[in-house]
């Protein structure tokens, strides 16, 4: 499969785009300046059969997109429709690709070179971010008066990777560092509740 990009720089570590259009299918990633190209041009662009998919990457969330807008937008145009989860930005914002997000574009754009119809965004996006669900389940029991709430408090040497690998992914796919350093009884509340937030989001994307 083909690649172009209606896109700045910001990609150019990760993917070589094709220059010249030729015959037979391709992916199309674009940086949209404002929702007025998702509104207007998106739909043109998926008309095009052997257009496979369409990838917007901005240097915000989604590129920019509500929960509910891009959950719309998954359900009118599919398989060949997604928004980067996570900000990209360019070279001089701190958004910029490195670590995982870097990795994670790299093997996404390898398999869509390798494909020839159908993409498969997990690459991209993981749909269920382990350390997030198991972090969530923590915070969960935490919040109960019970004996497991104090047992699993104070046992934090046990699960304390989980929870900065938590921390990692959540400002990964979400942009959004959580608002609590620690997991503690005192915090599970809140952080139960700004992890459940983004697992909805992940629910609506399966479903």
């Amino acid at each position: 499969m083909r690649i172009y990009g209606k896109i700045d720089e910001r990609l150019k570590d990760v993917v070589r785009f094709d220059s010249a259009f030729i015959e037979g299918n391709y992916l199309l990633v674009v940086h949209p300046n404002t929702k007025e190209w998702i509104n207007q041009d998106l739909g043109k662009k998926l008309q095009d059969v052997n257009c496979r998919g369409v990838l917007l990457v901005k240097g915000v969330p989604r590129a920019g997109l509500t929960g509910e807008e891009f959950a719309k937008l998954k359900k009118q145009y599919g398989n060949r429709f997604h928004a980067s989860a996570c900000a990209v930005g360019t070279a001089q914002e701190n958004t910029k690709l490195s670590g995982d997000l870097e990795t994670r574009f790299r093997n996404f754009f390898r398999h869509a070179r390798q494909s020839d119809d159908k993409l498969d965004w997990s690459i991209l996006d993981p749909q269920w971010p382990d350390n997030l669900v198991s972090a969530y389940l923590l915070a969960k029991v935490m919040m109960t008066e019970t004996k497991e709430a104090n047992l699993i408090e104070s046992q934090v040497k046990d699960w304390q990777s989980i929870w900065e690998g938590a921390k990692k992914e959540h400002e990964l796919l979400t942009g959004i560092p959580l608002s609590q350093d620690r997991l503690d009884k005192s915090t599970a509340g809140d952080v139960a509740e700004q992890i459940g937030q983004y697992l909805q989001t992940v629910a609506v994307r399966v479903a």
